[in-house]
Parts: structure tokens; C-alpha cells; sequence
């Protein structure tokens, strides 16, 4: 036995119903007739008479329920049964019907059955009409997931939790990578990889986020009908579900959408490269940069000279070479790999210098001395010592080749009967054991 669900609307509730209804209220013999479903809907057949009874059809065309049925002064349809209640607001637009549910927002819509159709002639057919379509839509899967159209939007969620994105695939042996194109500020490109899994029947498509841990793995479900698949999922962004409701996740064509995300994409891209312009103008594709760096430790008051040697990566717009650091009391040297970048911190551009030792950024820069001044600290430690660098070489591609040019004729020239000593620091800036001494000869 089926029951409709009763719906209880508060004083509340029923207030903001009432302001929300836009279209004009129906008269109840529009109405009388068969109806089917053309999408997903619990009620598979409607059937109005002029008595003011229906029958609802669930399962096919051999179980129907009657129930009554009246129009409301305020627009809505009244189902009911057993002094069980269901509200619908109905939209009716020639042989189309569609009831939305005021309480979950859900629609289901219909046609009117044509002279001669019976409704379980017409139900089995949309289940055959449905079956063919999800067959379609599964066997289109892979094509979807090419389309350069597509958006990535929640929806429902909690404001400013993740913005919407354009999104594209790209085939990858069995899978797929791609990327998002976050609609926010700063402007964010995130990679990820899918795939698409379970039964020819019943596909998933598994979209990993990999640098977003707030998503991480999402299990999306398929709807539509073709061309117009869209998937979905259920998502929650941390805490229990009173306080972080799951919300929905959509993949959808969208080609107006991903075209206004886009175009603020590259607009902000735009902006934020403008205010970095000055910096990577100011490092060129070969920089030297030589200065001194505070420590916090009382065996460290004298400070370090620092010494940084940079070139440019035209392929990623980064700078990578070694950094050095002297202890200016005892004169120990470390010597470290290092690269660098330009950035925006708190809209102002800055320069950041990472190893694996020692993280600095520097943003009070003075272009035209060429001086930097900023801070640096370990990995992972928020507690950081003051920095300052001075530009003492910078130069273009031209004089870097140049530069590696002269310096590689140099390196030729030398034979083994060329000797070099130094002496190398086993514990680093401890200083509690002396420097053991180092021959070297080049072959």
C-alpha cells in the first residue's frame, strides 16, 4: 500500500509559498484527462475526472490509487487520500503539466494523453522510450566528457565555499585528465583526473580533486538525456551534517556560462600579471642577488651573508639556480638548490625565494635601486627573521648566454694539472668540529 506524503506548512513557510507563486492559478477542469510521465516521477500516470477524484498510477498501468483532487484559491493542487494530504504547485502549458514540490523544490512534468492511448500502454511505453534514453546517455558518456562546454557549479551551497569553474577532460589511456578554471579572486587553475566506472548499466563518472581536499574524491551520477547529460553528486564541505549540509555538485554544458567565467578568468589573470610586470622586468632571465639574512639564535647574532644565483624558466615564468648562506661569525656554508617566483600577496606584488632550508619573500622592493627587503623562515614555521637582497647583476637571455658562453670557454681551458683545495663543514653552522680540507683536480 502507497500513502502520499502529508505536508505540513507552517505559518512561515506558507508566507514565503505565497509570495513565491508567479504563475496565474489553473481551473480544475483543465485538468480532467490521462496524463504521463515524460520524466522521472513517482506518479508514473495521472487521471482526472470531473468528479474531482483521480488515479494515480505507481508502478504501471494495473495499480491505480484514487485519490481526490481540488485546486486551491492560491494556486496549489490538493491531493488527498485517507486524510493524507500532498501539495503541488501546478504549471499547464497546452498538452504539458508540471507539478513542482514546494517542500523539496523537485518537478515532475507530463503529457496529455492523445484519443485512442491508454494509460498503461502509454507508461509502458515512456519506460521503453526511458530505457533507450539511458542507453544513449551511458553509450555517449565518453563524448560528453570531450565537450569544450562544460561548467562545474554547486549548487545550494554555502557562499563562498567554492566558486563555479570551467572545466574540460582530456582522454588519458583509460582515464581522464583535465582542469578547472575557478571563477574567484585570485584567479585559480586546478588539475584533476576522472574516470569513468561501474556497469555499462549503471556508470559512475569518479572526478578527482587533488590539490582541493574539501572535494577530494567525488562519486558523480549521471541525468539527463542526450546531448544534454549532466552529472551530479552530493557533496559536504566538512562538519556534521547540521551544521554543513550535502549540497549538490554540478557538471553540466553551459557554453554562455563557461564563456563569462573564462573572460573573468583571463581578466583577473590579466590584472594580476600587470601588477608583476615590474618584478620579473626587474629580476630579467638571469639575476644575481647578494645580501644578509637575521637569525634568532644567540650562536647566530652575527647573521649570514646570502648570495643567490637565478635564471629564468621561460616555460613556467619561474627562476631556478643555488643559494648560498654564510655564517658570518664562523664561516660555515651551506650551498642549496632553489627556485623562485613572482606572486601577489594581499594585492602587491612580491618575490619569493623556496628550498628546502629556508623560504623568503620579500615585498618592499625598490625597483629602481634594485633592493629588496622582506623576511625568511623555515618550512613549515611561521616565526620569521629579516631578510634584504640587492640586485647586484641582472641581465637578458642574450647576456645570460653570453655570460654562459665566456664562462664554459673557461671551464675547457682547464686541464688536470689545474689543483683546487677547499674545505667543507661537515656540521654545517655548529662549528664545533674544524672544516675538513678538500683537494679537487678536473679531468
Amino acid at each position: 500500500m502507497r500513502y502520499i506524503r502529508t505536508v505540513f506548512l507552517g505559518a512561515f513557510a506558507m508566507i514565503l509559498f505565497m509570495a513565491g507563486l508567479g504563475s496565474a492559478a489553473i481551473d480544475a477542469g483543465q485538468l480532467v484527462g490521462a496524463w504521463v510521465h515524460t520524466n522521472t516521477a513517482d506518479m508514473q500516470g495521472l487521471e482526472f475526472t470531473k468528479q474531482g477524484k483521480v488515479l494515480i498510477y505507481y508502478g504501471g498501468g494495473g495499480d491505480a490509487m484514487t485519490a481526490d483532487y481540488s485546486v486551491m484559491d492560491d494556486g496549489r493542487l490538493n491531493l488527498s487520500m485517507g486524510g493524507q494530504a500532498s501539495f503541488y504547485q501546478p504549471t499547464l502549458s497546452g498538452d504539458q503539466l508540471e507539478l513542482k514540490s514546494p517542500e523539496t523544490g523537485a518537478t515532475s512534468q507530463y503529457r496529455r494523453l492523445k484519443a485512442g492511448e491508454t494509460v498503461a500502454a502509454a507508461i509502458a511505453g515512456q519506460a521503453a522510450a526511458d530505457q533507450k534514453a539511458l542507453q544513449d546517455r551511458n553509450a555517449a558518456l565518453p563524448e560528453f566528457m570531450n565537450r569544450k562546454d562544460l561548467v562545474m557549479a554547486l549548487v545550494n551551497g554555502p557562499p563562498g565555499v567554492l566558486a563555479s569553474g570551467a572545466i574540460e577532460f582530456v582522454p588519458n589511456g583509460n582515464g581522464y585528465t583535465g582542469r578547472v578554471c575557478y571563477d574567484s579572486k585570485p584567479p585559480r587553475l586546478e588539475t584533476i583526473t576522472a574516470q569513468i566506472q561501474g556497469s555499462a548499466e549503471n556508470p559512475i563518472t569518479v572526478v578527482s580533486f587533488n590539490q582541493n581536499a574539501a572535494l577530494g574524491q567525488v562519486s558523480f551520477r549521471h541525468a539527463g538525456s542526450v546531448p544534454n547529460i549532466n552529472l551530479s553528486a552530493q557533496v559536504n564541505f566538512g562538519g556534521t551534517f547540521d551544521n554543513a549540509p550535502n549540497c549538490t555538485l554540478v557538471i553540466k554544458p553551459d557554453a554562455d556560462m563557461r564563456k563569462q567565467v573564462l573572460d573573468r578568468f583571463q581578466g583577473e589573470v590579466a590584472r594580476l600579471n600587470a601588477l608583476k610586470a615590474p618584478l620579473i622586468a626587474l629580476l630579467k632571465d638571469y639575476v644575481v642577488l647578494t645580501g644578509t639574512s637575521q637569525s634568532s639564535l644567540p650562536s647566530e647574532h652575527d647573521g649570514f651573508t646570502d648570495h643567490f644565483v637565478l635564471a629564468r624558466n621561460p616555460q613556467n615564468g619561474t627562476w631556478q639556480g643555488q643559494g648560498q648562506i654564510v655564517n658570518r661569525k664562523t664561516g660555515a656554508t651551506v650551498i642549496f638548490p632553489v627556485i623562485a617566483g613572482v606572486g601577489i600577496a594581499g594585492e602587491k606584488p612580491v618575490i619569493q625565494i623556496i628550498s628546502q632550508k629556508r623560504v623568503y619573500q620579500f615585498s618592499d622592493i625598490d625597483t629602481t635601486a634594485g633592493k629588496l627587503s622582506g623576511s625568511w623562515q623555515m618550512p613549515q614555521n611561521p616565526n620569521g627573521q629579516a631578510a634584504e637582497l640587492t640586485i647586484a647583476q641582472a641581465v637578458d637571455a642574450k647576456g645570460r648566454d653570453q655570460l654562459f658562453t665566456t664562462s664554459k670557454a673557461a671551464l675547457q681551458k682547464l686541464d688536470s694539472s689545474t689543483v683546487y683545495h677547499t674545505a667543507i663543514d661537515d656540521l654545517e653552522s655548529n662549528g664545533n668540529q674544524p672544516p675538513n680540507p678538500i683537494a679537487v683536480t678536473l679531468v
